[in-house]
Parts: C-alpha cells; sequence; structure tokens
C-alpha cells in the first residue's frame, strides 16, 4: 500500500503505477498529478484539487471514475472508449484529450475548456453537449454526417471536420465563422450558399445588442 497524507505543493509523479489497490492521496496536489500508466481505477480516491494537469491516459473505462472537484491544467483521459457516466462538470483550463471515445452517450462535458479538445474518434454527435467555450481546436476528424451536431460560437483554434461527407443537421451558432471549418470545399459552399440552413437565430441578448447598433 501507498499512503500519502500531507498535501503535495507541486508535482507527485506516480507514473510508473499500473494499480491503484490501497492507494491513498492527499486532497490538495499544488502541480501536476501523473498517472498515465494507471489502467483501472478501482478503489482509487483522487485528491479533490488538482491544481495543475491530471494524467490519466492509459485508462480504457470511465467505470467507478470519480475525478477532482477541481482541476487547475489539462484532462489526458486518451484511452477512454466508453464514456458513460463520465461527467467532468468543472471547467478545464488546459486542454481535454478524449481521443480514443466512439460515442459520446454519458458523457457531460464542462461548460469551458481552456485549450484545445479532442474527440477524433468520435463516429456520432448523438447526444454530443460541446463546450460553450473552447480556447483551442475542436477535433472531430472521423465525423461523416453532421446530424445532430451544434457548433459553438466561441473556438479559439479550427474546427477539424475533414471526414465529413454530409451537411445536414449541422448548426452553427449565430456568428461563427466559417474560416474556422476544416472541411471540403463543397460542404463550406453548401453552408455559404445556405445560411438559413444552418445558422442558428441569435439569441435574446444578440438580438438587443444588434438593435442598439
Amino acid at each position: 500500500s501507498l499512503t500519502i497524507n500531507k498535501n503535495i505543493g507541486g508535482y507527485l509523479d506516480l507514473s510508473k503505477l499500473r494499480i491503484a489497490q490501497n492507494l491513498i492521496l492527499p486532497e490538495i496536489i499544488g502541480g501536476d498529478l501523473e498517472l498515465g500508466c494507471l489502467k483501472k481505477v478501482e478503489n482509487l480516491v483522487l485528491p479533490k484539487i488538482v491544481k495543475r494537469g491530471l494524467n490519466l491516459r492509459s485508462l480504457t473505462n470511465a467505470q467507478n471514475l470519480i475525478l477532482p472537484e477541481f482541476i487547475g491544467g489539462y484532462l489526458d483521459l486518451s484511452s477512454i472508449q466508453n464514456a458513460s457516466n463520465l461527467i467532468i462538470s468543472q471547467n478545464i483550463s488546459g486542454y481535454l484529450s478524449l481521443q480514443n471515445l466512439t460515442t459520446a452517450n454519458g458523457l457531460v462535458l464542462p461548460k469551458r475548456v481552456g485549450s484545445f479538445l479532442d474527440l477524433r474518434s468520435l463516429l456520432s454527435a448523438d447526444t454530443l453537449v460541446l463546450p460553450l467555450e473552447i480556447g483551442g481546436n475542436l477535433y472531430l476528424d472521423s465525423l461523416t454526417s453532421a446530424e445532430n451536431l451544434e457548433i459553438p460560437l466561441h473556438i479559439g483554434g479550427y474546427v477539424d471536420l475533414r471526414s465529413l461527407q454530409s451537411v445536414d443537421g449541422l448548426k452553427l451558432s449565430y456568428g461563427f465563422n466559417l474560416n474556422k471549418l476544416r472541411c471540403s470545399n463543397d460542404i463550406k459552399n453548401e453552408i455559404v450558399e445556405n445560411p438559413d440552413k444552418y445558422f442558428m437565430a441569435p439569441s435574446i441578448n444578440e438580438e438587443k445588442i444588434k438593435a442598439r447598433l
């Protein structure tokens, strides 16, 4: 068993750990928490506060995963294949990697991701509710259909839709910059020629601002 009772002011490297059995962590980690080789989270109680990044990149299943109440940096869950009951309710200040996830069923994303959001293996946008704000790129490389896909307005980088074959069902936030879309010219031309079909109506607040100008 491994017990770390005292709060850690900086980086905690447990990168060689594969099993969390009898692991007791402190409530506060002042830097990154490195658990990159951990395969299972059974009986694992994570700290309440991780002030920088949390690396859980080897986990393939989110079952029994209870995330910290606060994560001040990135969250790497890049091997998760099933997001059932995975709730990421707190804002993520850094990147959020879910790059092996193929379905969004059961996934609850935060309202804000400070850097990129990696959903590059997602095959369908069904049940997907994206954050209101993404500070970097949004990777949706594997989507072939835009059905049920709503793209938020506030994206700091580009949206990767390189595999998109059908734009039917796509909803773009009012005022979204089409230069941020990475998709085929045919897809982009379809949107440009039929903006009322793909752009959502402005919100009440946006209408009020527009009326004042």
